[in-house]
């Protein structure tokens, strides 16, 4: 049997399994060295340190390594950099946002403040329409009103009276359409979409936030109208 082929297969063995050792552990610092770069630094330190005197890393893997460590620097000051874009951007929206104070904005689904004064509620048309009744509820969600509607309309009026036929007290309603087929089959339940005025404007999470009139809040993405 030749020794050294059994020994140099046994060397290059070794030395694949170390290759595949050593590129998996840096897969894994790589994704690590994205929220820290401080740890590569370390492993560095710490190849070098106990590197095999014989076989000393060569002035290439050492430039490349440093290469690399150029990179996610960077990296990371660039996730930086778009951080405190993303944050100026938001403010941004808040200062644009600022200029509805005062004004109405049309949101689907949302509340309408009604103080004696009718509220007009936009809907969609509904195809195969026969019928439709325009369903109104308090802030609790409990109906106050069912009013018979035309099934084409698209502009519906409730002038605040009750299915009892009292007028309803002052406060946030919302409204919901339904559309129903000759046979009085419901084909379609559409969340009516009502102006809201603006009382204030702030800065969350997901943006900037309208405070309607009553202290609801109003996604400033949801709007779609404003007047």
């Amino acid at each position: 049997m030749d020794v050294n082929s059994t020994s140099a297969a046994s060397t290059s063995t070794t030395s694949q399994s170390s290759a595949s050792a050593a590129s998996a552990s840096e897969s894994a610092a790589a994704n690590a060295l994205t929220g820290d770069f401080n740890t590569f630094i370390q492993l560095l330190t710490a190849q070098m340190n106990n590197q095999d005197p014989l076989e000393p890393t060569s002035n290439t893997e050492f430039v490349a390594q440093l290469a690399s460590f150029s990179a996610v620097e960077q990296q990371i000051l660039t996730n930086d950099t778009l951080s405190a874009l993303s944050e100026k951007l938001g403010v941004g929206q808040a200062g644009e946002v600022a200029a509805w104070i005062g004004k109405e904005v049309l949101v689907e689904g949302g509340y309408a403040q009604y103080s004696g004064t009718p509220v007009e509620v936009e809907v969609d048309a509904v195809d195969g329409a026969h019928s439709a009744v325009l369903v109104v509820r308090d802030a609790t969600g409990t109906i106050v009103a069912r009013q018979a509607a035309n099934g084409g309309a698209t502009t519906l009026t409730w002038d605040g009276t009750r299915s009892s036929g009292t007028a309803a007290d002052h406060g946030l309603y919302s409204f919901q359409l339904e559309s129903s087929a000759t046979d009085g089959t419901v084909i379609s339940t559409q969340r009516g979409k009502v102006f809201s005025a603006i009382d204030e404007v702030r800065l969350t999470e997901d943006g900037a936030s309208l405070i309607a009139s009553g202290g609801v809040t109003v996604a400033a993405n949801d709007v779609t109208a404003i007047r």
